[in-house]
């Protein structure tokens, strides 16, 4: 069984069961590490089994508040690595080189999409950034085949072989009976569809997970029987996430020794934004600068659940500040959670740290990749990703496709930026806070290429 684990800069990590191989082409076998902490013991699954693992939600994630710019990409991945695991950063930006190109040696269809080999069963990020590839094949007939191909050949040096049972095209077939399975359930009322708290592929379990609310015995049964079966399933306990909207007092600003707010404010992403009632006030976070294609018209993405009425003005969070401009759009469907706030003047482009965003849009995730987040109430918070395609439920709105992760939010920090930093001059937009278990490491966040599509903007 695949498990959770914490690693001891404590971030949940994908580790793996003792009976499973990890093959390299010179390596025969790699015994993967258990990791052992005292703990609160929660209760996991795997086809009904119950088992159990130790979780430590104190210290279980990083603010990164008073990070100051970095002057050397050393000095950040030194401060990096010693949170998350010394030369990770170095191993990720590796591993995500080495993943476009195997991507870029795959023949396409006539629609268009990439036509994985048959022994393909994914790829994820190991505990030190290393790129583990899935193969359903033995060791032998995957070297052959990789062998054919001279760029699988040289790639394949680099990357870690581990046999699995399930190939990439049966998870994905299994997971698509599930969501028509999982949907028509969940419209006719099904308790135990509406148990179902988040779904995805687990690519280092090589199965596919499914996250309940209450889990026991019965209710896996009852899905089971009632919503879908398969033998590629697991079951975990999952924690019911929230939209993180904060109702909250406005901010007044020393100017000149008055208490009234400057007039003009540039909102940068990662600061406080608010709805104006008087003086208690909805706020989330601002996400990012984008251009409307159409008409160039400036603004920036954040929440659809904090802003939802379009014309709707949006202000800094001080008590006498001028709005910055007005919601021109918002969604909230099984798609996206975004708002498009038009502005009077430029917003600005710099995060809470310091550092400068920047334009490049991430367009796919992968298991245990890093991820940094900004939130108003939080500050910054790094984590890794759980999940890059999960699917899930939050306060009734259901959306595919989220990105889910280990990351620690709290209230006031949706709408907030995620991003991916590969090289401190290219910190590239990852996507928005959606939702999350409040200052617990559970956070999920809408990946900005949908959002941009949508709404028909680019960032600038």
């Amino acid at each position: 069984m695949w498990l959770l684990e914490l690693n001891q800069q404590s971030f949940y990590k994908i580790g793996g069961s003792h009976n499973e191989k990890n093959f390299k082409k010179v390596a025969a076998l790699i015994l993967v590490v258990l990791l052992t902490l005292s703990s609160t013991t929660l209760a996991f699954a795997s086809q009904g089994e119950m088992t159990t693992y130790p979780i430590t939600a104190t210290n279980a994630y990083t603010q990164l508040n008073n990070v100051e710019t970095f002057e050397s990409e050393a000095e950040f991945d030194a401060y990096v690595n010693a949170i998350i695991g010394e030369g990770f950063m170095q191993n990720q930006r590796n591993a995500l080189e080495i993943i476009e190109q195997f991507y870029n040696s795959l023949a396409l269809n006539r629609s268009g999409d990439a036509e994985y080999p048959d022994y393909f069963a994914g790829f994820y990020l190991d505990d030190s950034g290393n790129l583990v590839m899935l193969v359903t094949e033995n060791q032998n007939l995957a070297e052959n085949l990789m062998n054919q191909d001279m760029t699988l050949s040289s790639l394949y040096e680099s990357i870690n072989i581990r046999f699995v049972e399930f190939s990439y095209a049966e998870l994905h077939e299994a997971r698509d009976a599930f969501r028509i399975a999982h949907e028509a359930r969940r419209e006719l009322g099904c308790v135990y569809a509406l148990n179902v708290v988040g779904s995805g592929i687990h690519r280092a379990g090589n199965s596919l997970r499914i996250r309940l609310d209450v889990y026991n015995d019965r209710m896996i049964e009852g899905f089971r029987t009632y919503v879908f079966d398969s033998p590629l399933i697991i079951f975990e306990p999952g924690v019911r996430a929230e939209l993180l909207p904060e109702q909250l007092p406005y901010e007044v600003v020393s100017v000149k020794n008055t208490s009234i707010a400057p007039l003009n404010v540039r909102v940068n992403p990662g600061q406080r934004i608010s709805r104006r009632a008087v003086v208690l006030t909805g706020s989330g976070t601002m996400g990012y600068r984008v251009r409307r294609s159409s008409d160039n018209a400036e603004g920036f993405i954040t929440s659809g659940h904090v802003f939802s009425s379009i014309g709707q003005r949006v202000y800094p969070h001080y008590l006498f500040a001028t709005h910055l401009g007005t919601v021109e759009r918002s969604e909230m469907d099984n798609r996206v959670d975004a708002a498009f706030v038009i502005t009077h003047d430029t917003p600005g482009n710099t995060l809470p740290s310091g550092f400068t965003l920047g334009t490049q849009v991430v367009q796919s995730f992968w298991e245990n990749q890093v991820v940094l987040m900004f939130g108003a109430t939080t500050g910054a918070s790094i984590g890794h990703v759980l999940d890059p395609d999960y699917d899930t439920t939050i306060e009734g709105q259901f959306i595919r496709g989220t990105v889910w992760t280990n990351v620690v939010s709290a209230s006031g920090d949706s709408g907030g930026p995620v991003v991916v930093i590969e090289v401190l001059n290219n910190i590239q937009i990852g996507g928005i806070v959606w939702g999350g278990a409040p200052n617990f490491p559970d956070m999920v966040f809408i990946p900005a290429h949908r959002i941009n599509s949508d709404f028909g903007v680019t960032p600038f």
